[in-house]
């Protein structure tokens, strides 16, 4: 997108201050020619999007939408979303979240930048739109605006989830888990959705009336656990959801691996170490199956126990 390109000169006017490195262009070292003849030197182009592509592995997209206003004048909206990878170097708490990046027309530096939310969907009347994006936090943000310069609300039209105490743990599953365990024993033997492991737990988050999952989140974390301590599988109860981080498991006669890096899953019955899960597309392909995995067993990696959360109402209307 060619507007997003410009000088560090006009970068200056429009963000206040850009960090610079390296020595400067080759071949001007010494010369001081344009400096004595009072022309500076060149200046390197500056992408305005670099200051928001995550570090890590992610897949970038670009759209515009093209509106015309009262006055029969044009306009272009394009957003830049940046979504992160589902790979090992990424953080767990970032996997599949993105940061959306809003340009007005053919302005050169952004009038609106969201970052992890798990997706979104928008409307428009004329030339205002209304994004609404659904947060990492549970919560809702809804980003108006139209093409007038300096033109943008955002606020919040849900808010985000409480810390989990006890008491709303407890309270969380006493009106989700079961629901969440009876869709899943139905699905035995069948694919839901597009066949991923996490799509058995967002169905059945869903079937039960709770919040659904935003990228790999699915609710209240109610804790995690790794090689050498499980102690958070005291917390858990059957009907929440286990998402492993790469467990590795071995045992007599073999090994298997639980997420390359993520596997979701969801609780079927603990005993101690033992677990029961209800899962997917373990073996890749495989159908809905209820399924043994020992704790005891996992030689690396990790996992987290997460409890499906309320569904609040959006203020932002239809």
């Amino acid at each position: 997108m060619r507007r997003v390109r410009f000088s560090v000169g006009v970068g200056l006017l429009l963000f206040g201050t850009l960090g610079c490195g390296g020595d400067g262009p080759p071949g001007n070292e010494g010369s001081g020619s344009d400096a004595e003849d009072g022309v500076p030197p060149p200046a390197p182009i500056v992408d305005a999007l670099d200051a928001h592509r995550p570090a890590y592995p992610h897949i970038s997209s670009e759209k515009s939408y093209s509106c015309t206003d009262a006055a029969d004048g044009e306009h272009t909206i394009t957003v830049h979303r940046f979504k992160n990878a589902a790979k090992p170097e990424v953080p767990p708490e970032d996997r599949g979240l993105s940061t959306s990046v809003f340009f007005r027309d053919d302005e050169y530096a952004p009038f609106a930048v969201v970052s992890g939310h798990g997706g979104w969907s928008f409307k428009y009347s004329g030339c205002t739109y209304t994004w609404l994006l659904e947060m990492r936090d549970f919560s809702q943000q809804r980003l108006e605006f139209d093409p007038t310069p300096g033109s943008k609300v955002i606020d919040s039209t849900r808010p985000p989830m409480i810390l989990p105490s006890a008491k709303s743990l407890a309270a969380q599953a006493a009106q989700f888990n079961d629901a969440i365990l009876n869709y899943a024993a139905s699905q035995l033997g069948k694919h839901v959705g597009n066949g991923e492991c996490w799509t058995l737990a967002e169905q059945a988050i869903d079937q039960a009336g709770a919040h659904f999952p935003v990228a790999y989140i699915f609710g209240s974390r109610v804790g995690y656990g790794q090689v050498g301590d499980h102690a958070v599988l005291k917390q858990a109860l059957p009907g929440d959801v286990i998402q492993f981080d790469a467990g590795h498991f071995e045992f007599e006669g073999g090994s298997s691996q639980a997420g390359s890096p993520v596997h979701t899953a969801i609780v079927k019955a603990i005993n101690g170490e033992d677990l029961e899960v209800y899962e997917q597309n373990a073996p890749i392909g495989g159908a809905v199956r209820a399924h043994h995995r020992d704790m005891a067993m996992m030689v690396s990696g990790g996992y987290f126990i997460y409890r499906a959360y309320p569904l609040l109402p959006s203020t932002a209307g239809d």
